[in-house]
């Protein structure tokens, strides 16, 4: 199982079967109870923003790609 907080995770292509085993290791909240962010940066600009929306993507009757925004 990753664990982002002790080695970064890069890959060509994140699925969705990744992206949820690599939540599945984080806490909701810090000691304060304050929620952890998704972000999402720009390797090309070094800047980032907070993702703000998910959209679905090549939809079919079993399921879809994601963006996140």
């Amino acid at each position: 199982m990753t664990d982002i907080r002790t080695k970064p995770f890069t890959t060509n292509v994140l699925t969705i079967c990744q992206l949820k085993e690599i939540l599945s290791v984080l806490p909701d909240a810090n000691e304060y109870g304050d929620k952890y962010e998704v972000w999402i940066g720009d390797k090309n600009t070094f800047l980032s923003n907070p993702v703000t929306s998910i959209w679905p993507l090549n939809k079919t009757d079993n399921g879809c790609d994601i963006i996140l925004e």
